[in-house]
């Protein structure tokens, strides 16, 4: 039985399509890591994805392409049935992908950034917690060679700042203790933060798992700061 994880915007909907993927033989799991595959809807941007492989609902044909380079492993218009979408969960659930060829072909042969030898070993120190200054201590160059090559591995991964996770959940926290309403998916990611920020100090080694994790909570909260779920607002 396939455990899924859906996160639709209406709870009327959520429920529905909870009970019509039981009689299909599927399990609804209530949290993602819980999942072997999650169920997210698109509106006017596509969220982040969840850290199980996942199928997106889009709005138009126009995400296609920006639903897999976010890391989506499958994704359906709003015209394709039910049936098309368990078969969607059931293939996505065993690895595959869920695309048109065309959108596929596109994806894979964009060019994928590369990092160099010293800038591999600059980011799997960074992974593991370790400051600018140990990285330098621990390579034998300067801090200012080290802030350089983590500004180069930020910008081609995509990454916009180290300690994102924590930027973003100062500022949703300040926007809920204004007195901001809060969606369950907000509160969720900000006990999880929490709970990140209680285990984990900045030297602690971290999975890929949990990386992975803090990363999908940490465009949640993003989504809310900047006023694209729930009400909350932040400014830089």
């Amino acid at each position: 039985m396939i455990r899924v994880w859906l996160n639709l915007a209406l709870a009327s909907q959520r429920e529905a399509l909870a009970e019509a993927l039981k009689a299909r033989g599927f399990q609804v799991a209530e949290h993602p890591f819980n999942a072997q595959v999650g169920l997210l809807e698109a509106r006017w941007e596509l969220p982040p994805p969840p850290p199980v492989p996942a199928v997106v609902l889009l709005q138009n044909g126009e995400q296609a392409t920006q639903a897999l380079r976010l890391g989506y492993k499958g994704y359906l218009y709003p015209e394709q049935g039910l049936e098309v979408l368990a078969q969607a969960l059931r293939k996505v659930a065993e690895g595959e992908i869920w695309a048109e060829r065309r959108v596929v072909a596109q994806v894979v042969g964009e060019p994928i950034p590369q990092l160099s030898p010293r800038e591999k070993e600059v980011a799997a120190l960074a992974a593991l917690g370790l400051s600018n200054k140990e990285i330098a201590q621990e390579l034998g160059i300067s801090e200012r060679t080290v802030k350089a090559h983590l500004s180069a591995v930020f910008q081609k991964a995509g990454v916009k700042r180290r300690s994102q996770l924590a930027h973003q959940y100062i500022a949703a926290k300040l926007n809920v203790l204004k007195g901001a309403y809060a969606p369950p998916e907000v509160l969720d990611a900000l006990t999880w933060a929490e709970n990140f920020f209680h285990t984990y100090g900045p030297a602690s080694s971290l999975s890929k798992s949990l990386v992975n994790q803090a990363r999908y909570y940490a465009g949640i909260l993003g989504q809310y700061n900047e006023g694209k779920i729930g009400l909350g607002h932040c400014s830089e």
